[in-house]
């Protein structure tokens, strides 16, 4: 048995000259049976950072539901359409902690360790990172 990193999805929301993101990630066992009678996903601990404007970084410890979920919700953002504002922010998985199964970051997760999220109202050249 083993952690891995199922799923991160991210949403942003505009507000009043800014935008926050909210990344939910989602975590689970690629062979719980395996695992000995302690083994739960619930209350499975996770240090993710999160990486906004000029290397201003925060860090945060989640702990996850009874189906694997977690969250976290950025602090309030500058738009970018603003001097000095945020036009990306991106979060990183760092460290998955259950008492019973380990976490190797790459080897079962079926999705990136890291996410970008864009300021909804930022318009770049490549469709790939345009709002809308």
């Amino acid at each position: 048995d083993a952690m891995y990193l199922k799923n991160i999805s991210s949403v942003t929301e505009v507000s009043d000259g800014g935008w926050t993101a909210t990344f939910e990630l989602v975590i689970d066992n690629v062979n719980p049976n395996a695992a000995d009678a302690n083994y739960k996903l619930e209350k499975t601990k996770v240090l993710v950072q999160y990486i906004y404007g000029k290397n201003k970084k925060k860090r945060a410890i989640l702990t996850t539901a009874a189906d694997g979920t977690c969250s976290i919700k950025t602090k309030f953002l500058k738009s970018s359409s603003l001097p000095n504002g945020i036009e990306t922010v991106e979060l990183t998985v760092l460290i998955i902690v259950n008492k019973v199964s380990p976490w190797q970051p790459g080897l079962f997760d079926e999705v990136d360790v890291s996410k970008t999220a864009w300021d909804p109202g930022y318009i770049s050249n490549s469709p790939s990172e345009s709002a809308r």
